[in-house]
């Protein structure tokens, strides 16, 4: 039997490697900026920057065209840290060159960088700093210089930024419309202008701007135009701002027929050798400027005219002006009134008014006419004047009108002075015939009714004797007021 055998057992030592994963060793080992804090420098200003915050570039303002902002890491720990990659992300966003990576930074050191903000166009941007691990996002705008034009009208506002043709309102051939350009800048930049214009029959700017004008964010440059068709059709203009153009349109309308005009401060019956001021008015504002004429013609109760019937101009005719929206007219050069000299002389005197807007006339094809009447009346004695002395007689010059061109008896009361008898206290005289035969002369016209009658008395007493003498005239309509005339 074989005998049993021990066999000695030998230990074989295996070599043991530990492996740890890599994940294990990251999440163990202190990360790169663990110890590190951030800031941002702005205009000189630290800010402290928390990670995810973003970074806010300032708003370029006129006339620049990118900023830059400082990023300060800092280590804060004790021992040195490492940073492994630096990166920014977006087409607006530039990274200052930097050393070689990796860096490292000591304790108590910092690192210090610049990202410029460069955008391509006005607009907002955004971006992304990656700082290994750590992300902040970015964000810039560049404002743009945003010129809005529009016209402002009574009753409405015309934006014109997306048109190059737009409309007005009709407006009546020879009147006008008002409105205003009104160039606003919706940007975030100051803008200017360097050129506004408004051409075009009947177009015109009513102020005319300094230019070129700086317009800030938010503020407007405002200037009044009109536009005012001289005739009825269409009218057509063109409003440039800077190198933009807008057609505007308009129709001239046909001008309204008046229905009533007045003559005013006028009365009736209009008294005789009187001067009113009269004045011309509408019932209501007109929507075009008028021209035109005040006409006075006369017609005489005794067939006989009266050159001396005109207005304060010395002529029968006065121009007339109502400016558009007004009622009231201006006649001759600037007053709003005209004298009219209404004689001596009964009859009818009638106003008539003719106007036109755009040429076209408005009193319907025959002027608009307001009578009044100078009546017959009794005659009237405004001055007494003695022209010759002796020592008992003198002569009396009686000056006065009669509108019916008629006179047939003058009435003279005489009275002494105290403590002097007169025998003949009055006196009449008929003076019919020579009336009649100074109205039927040629000479009479020039002056109307009026007459001066030169009268001889002859005294029996000395003329000093007389302290006054009354006059009283009379027609087949009646007495003068009696005129006195004191003789001391």
């Amino acid at each position: 039997m074989p005998s049993e055998r021990t066999l000695p057992m030998r230990s074989k030592k295996l070599p043991l490697t530990l492996l740890l994963p890599v994940l294990a060793l990251l999440a163990t080992a202190p990360r790169a900026g663990a110890a590190l804090t951030y800031q941002t420098e702005v205009d000189g200003a630290a800010q402290p920057l928390a990670v995810g915050d973003t970074l806010e570039f300032p708003s370029l303002t006129a006339g620049e065209d990118s900023s830059v902002v400082t990023v300060r890491v800092l280590n804060t720990g004790e021992e040195v840290e490492q940073i492994d990659s630096i990166k920014v992300e977006g087409a607006a966003f530039t990274l200052a060159p930097l050393a070689e990576f990796p860096i490292l930074i000591g304790s108590g050191s910092a690192l210090v960088f610049q990202i410029r903000f460069n955008p391509p166009a006005p607009g907002e941007f955004g971006g992304r700093l990656s700082i290994d691990a750590d992300q902040f996002p970015l964000s810039g705008e560049k404002p743009a210089v945003q010129l809005s034009l529009s016209l402002r009208l009574p009753n409405q506002t015309l934006e014109l930024d997306r048109v190059t043709r737009v409309s007005l309102p009709s407006v009546t051939a020879g009147g006008r419309l008002e409105f205003t350009i009104v160039v606003k800048n919706l940007g975030g930049l100051a803008g200017q202008v360097t050129f506004l214009d408004l051409s075009g029959y009947g177009f015109a700017l009513l102020s005319a701007p300094v230019l070129p004008a700086t317009v800030g964010p938010g503020e407007s440059l405002e200037v009044n135009a009109q536009v005012a068709p001289k005739a009825a059709g269409n009218v057509m203009g063109v409003l440039r701002v800077n190198d933009r153009s807008v057609q505007i349109e308009s129709v001239g309308g046909n001008p309204p027929q008046l229905q009533e005009i007045r003559i005013t401060d006028l009365p009736n019956p209009a008294p005789p050798l009187a001067q009113p001021a009269i004045g011309l008015e509408l019932a209501e504002p007109y929507p075009a400027d008028l021209v035109g004429r005040l006409t006075l013609d006369f017609t005489s109760e005794s067939f006989v005219s009266e050159p001396t019937i005109v207005f304060s101009t010395g002529t029968r005719q006065v121009d007339v002006r109502i400016p558009a929206g007004s009622t009231r007219a201006i006649l001759g050069p600037d007053l709003d009134y005209v004298l009219l000299q209404t004689g001596t002389t009964a009859g009818v005197i009638t106003l008539s008014a003719s106007l036109t807007a755009a040429g076209i006339d408005v009193t319907g094809g025959s002027p608009l006419t307001y009578s009044v009447r100078v009546v017959p009346s009794e005659p009237q004695i405004y001055s007494l004047d003695v022209t010759t002395v002796g020592d008992r007689s003198f002569d009396l010059m009686v000056t006065g009108f009669a509108t019916s061109r008629s006179l047939s008896e003058l009435e003279f009361q005489f009275q002494g002075r105290p403590g002097v008898r007169l025998d003949t206290t009055e006196l009449s005289l008929d003076v019919e015939r020579a009336f009649a035969s100074w109205y039927r002369s040629q000479a009479s016209q020039s002056f109307g009714s009026q007459f001066t009658a030169t009268v001889r008395v002859t005294l029996s007493v000395e003329a000093t004797a007389l302290d006054s003498v009354t006059v009283t005239a009379a027609n087949e309509l009646g007495k003068s007021a009696p005129k006195t005339l004191g003789l001391r």
